[in-house]
């Protein structure tokens, strides 16, 4: 005390000893000019080598902490007020924590509560690294939280630049138990990950009360512990610890920097996911080696039990294969995008809104407004939807920017349809028509004259722009998501190619579209020698880096369009060249709507209760056969309200037009509530017919009102994006409000916790 008053003289008035460490002692104060209460630290100058000043080198020590907290501005960050370096024993003040330390805080708290408190150290610890900094010494006793639930952490003292050769001389160390093993051990480059360990520690001592290695362990034992996998889970002392949070923290524990977080923002990122209900990204080594282990045991089993005679070949590799499959590691992104959550239906939903708002609602519209103003607003809409898919790509929001830049992927072609259409380019002979190249909607529609669309060269123009976005993306955002589309739009160009050149040209109908099967297989075997050798690059990528880390999926999506377009072309050829096959008419008296109606719909509800008492079957094949009704049930359902509202069924149309919205908004939603994909796509079909069968009708009852034409496409225009950002921003606000309301709900049974010192 005597010492510590000497060093800072009559400006400070020291109070008392409030901690004291290897690097130096911790006093409180009062700051005899302003009254405010503050905390300084003095270095321990240690003994100097032979012709070495000690000042010097504490002097140096506390230049070092200083720097590294004045670089930081965090609110959850300990803040530097003054630093004297006159005298033998150089000091720092320091503003004053009020708090205890995290442990010992969080210690009545509910898991999720003490959760929501580490992502604030998380986050601060982010701003760090931000700045470059290594702490170096994170520890719950260096990591204070007030009576506000505020944490703040505190002692730079092993605090570090991780690029700045200036900083070697900062001594390494820190504390056992809690510091990276390298940050004790090694003598090479200190990343940011080292800091991710000590917050893997402390978030595994969170979710369990105890440390995952002997206390005091010396840094040759953690280690040996961690590379044997030999660190007990989490649940094994808490049972009903979240699996999320037990992989999150795990993966922080990495042996190997190179395989943990790279920086506390990214392990903060994680938690996040974990709060909104997302498929977090953590994948620790020490769950997935037991993991594997399993695998291939089950597969060893597998092809003994066909050794024994048990079961069949066959079915010794399907398992083989489903277990294999298993092992297919897949972004969290990836997986959150195929999981139909409620936020991910609105985004796949208002996608599909924006798209029908620009394909039918401004394509009818154009006549009415200034078409040229139309087209702006068309292609506004299709680049701000692929800005903001890009940019939340690159920020990390990959779910939903995938979902926007999907819409994009439609868009943008719908755009260029109408950029096409509004100016005649490689238009036919009537301006908008098919031309005269072909007569194709004459021959389906059997009109002499053909009617106004798409012109060939048209459709053979968006499809190839198409085709180069979906290359484009596939390569920006590394999904086969992509490749899908890049294959459906190679099949769009080569049919229009097949226009273009007169393919329908003067030939009859069947023998037209027999020698479109032939062009189709033609394209169909041309990519089958791509499709073969992407699956030999992604084998070979398997077995060079392993299935977890190869995540290049290409060959699927090019081997099936390959084989459809051979398949479904050599049936049309063998179908409808005349030589094969002569087409006849069948002529009979037809049942009226609304009997037909009624059937389908009974047809239905029997296919439900059907699909219903199939998926709950135990069998494998039972709930295979309830998977194929999902893509029927939809159809029996709708089809009858669509065909009663398109043939006036008992003298109205608008109640089976309103039924229809409203049935096909609801197998949307059932699909996030059931995780069925068939009712989200059959909701989307009957929701396209119902929006051009909205226009048929402003036609044909109120004459082609033009402000209910207009209406119905703006409205269109509003709810897919508004839907699409609530898909964006509403999980985020989900987690905040179960923050605020976990927060209120511990603050409520907490009790004053007698005797706890405050400091």
């Amino acid at each position: 005390m005597a010492e510590a008053a000497e060093a800072v003289g009559d400006r400070y008035r020291i109070e008392s000893i409030a901690g004291q460490g290897g690097m130096g002692r911790v006093f409180a104060a009062r700051d005899t000019r302003l009254g405010r209460r503050v905390a300084i630290k003095l270095l321990t100058v240690l003994d100097p080598n032979p012709g070495e000043d000690p000042g010097l080198r504490a002097h140096d020590r506390l230049v070092a902490e200083a720097r590294a907290m004045a670089r930081l501005n965090h609110p959850n960050l300990c803040r530097v007020i003054e630093v004297s370096l006159v005298g033998r024993t150089p000091y720092m003040v320091m503003e004053w924590v009020e708090g205890v330390e995290l442990t010992r805080f969080c210690k009545d708290l509910d898991t999720r509560h003490r959760v929501t408190i580490l992502l604030r150290v998380l986050d601060a610890v982010a701003e760090m690294h931000r700045a470059g900094l290594v702490h170096g010494d994170l520890k719950p006793s260096n990591i204070l939280v007030d009576r506000d639930e505020k944490p703040t952490i505190v002692d730079f003292g092993l605090a570090r630049a991780e690029a700045d050769p200036s900083w070697a001389e900062v001594p390494r160390g820190g504390t056992p138990g809690y510091t990276a093993p390298e940050l004790l051990t090694s003598r090479g480059a200190i990343d940011l990950s080292a800091d991710v360990f000590s917050l893997g520690v402390i978030l595994y001592e969170l979710l369990t009360g105890r440390l995952p290695f002997p206390k005091r362990a010396a840094p040759a034992v953690v280690n040996d512990l961690l590379q044997r996998g030999a660190v007990p889970l989490p649940e094994q002392y808490t049972p009903d610890v979240p699996a999320d949070l037990q992989k999150i923290c795990l993966a922080a524990l990495e042996p190997d920097p190179r395989d943990r977080y790279p920086d506390a923002a990214s392990m903060a990122a994680d938690i996040r996911r974990y709060l909104r209900r997302e498929t977090v990204s953590a994948r620790p080594r020490l769950l997935e080696s037991r993991f594997d282990g399993q695998i291939a045991a089950q597969i060893a089993q597998a092809r003994e039990w066909h050794r024994l005679g048990l079961i069949t070949a066959r079915e010794s590799e399907v398992v083989t294969r489903v277990l294999t499959e298993l092992q297919r590691a897949e972004s969290p992104w990836i997986i959150d995008a195929k999981r139909l959550r409620p936020g991910q239906v609105s985004l796949y939903l208002g996608g599909w809104i924006l798209t029908l708002g620009l394909v039918i609602g401004l394509a009818d519209v154009l006549g009415l407004i200034d078409s040229a103003a139309g087209v702006a607003v068309a292609w506004a809409l299709s680049a701000g939807t692929l800005a903001l898919g890009l940019r939340l790509q690159r920020s990390g929001e990959k779910r939903v920017g995938i979902g926007m830049l999907i819409t994009a992927q439609v868009v943008i072609p719908a755009s260029l349809w109408l950029t096409l259409r509004r100016f005649g380019v490689f238009a036919g002979a009537d301006g908008t028509g098919m031309g005269p190249a072909s007569e194709l909607t004459a021959l389906l529609t059997g009109r002499e004259v053909p009617i106004a669309g798409l012109a060939n060269a048209q459709i053979l123009t968006i499809g190839c722009t198409s085709l180069v976005l979906a290359g484009v993306l596939r390569r920006v955002v590394r999904s086969s998501t992509f490749t899908f589309f890049a294959v459906i739009s190679a099949g769009a160009a080569w049919s229009a190619l097949y226009l273009v050149i007169g393919g329908l040209h003067n030939v009859d109908a069947a023998l037209s579209f027999g020698r479109w099967g032939v062009w189709s297989a033609m394209l169909g075997a041309a990519a089958l020698p791509a499709a073969l050798l992407i699956d030999a690059r992604e084998h070979g990528l398997v077995r060079e880096l392993g299935r977890r880390r190869s995540r290049q999926h290409d060959a699927a999506p090019v081997l099936l369009g390959s084989l459809a377009w051979m398949g479904i072309g050599l049936t049309a050829a063998a179908l409808l060249v005349p030589d094969w096959y002569q087409l006849r008419s069948a002529t009979g008296s037809a049942a009226g709507t609304a009997e037909v109606s009624f059937a389908l719909a009974v047809n239905g509800v029997l296919l439900g209760g059907v699909m219903l008492l199939l998926g709950r079957g135990p069998t494998a094949l039972r709930r295979r056969i309830a998977g194929v009704l999902r893509w029927i049930l939809p159809t029996h359902l709708m089809a009858p309200l669509l065909l009663m509202e398109a043939n006036d069924a008992f003298g109205v149309w608008m109640p089976w037009s309103i039924a229809l919205l409203l049935l096909a908004l609801g197998f949307c939603v059932a699909s996030a509530v059931r995780q069925w994909k068939p009712f989200l796509f059959s909701g989307m079909v009957f929701l396209a017919a119902w929006y051009v069968r909205c226009f048929d009708r402003i036609e044909t009852e109120l004459g082609g009102d033009r402000g209910w034409r207009v209406g119905l496409t703006v409205a269109a225009l509003v709810v897919g994006p508004v839907l699409m950002l609530l898909a964006w921003k509403g999980p985020a606000w989900v987690a905040k409000r179960r923050i605020r309301r976990w927060e209120r709900l511990s603050s409520l049974r907490a009790e004053p916790r007698a005797g706890r010192s405050w400091r």
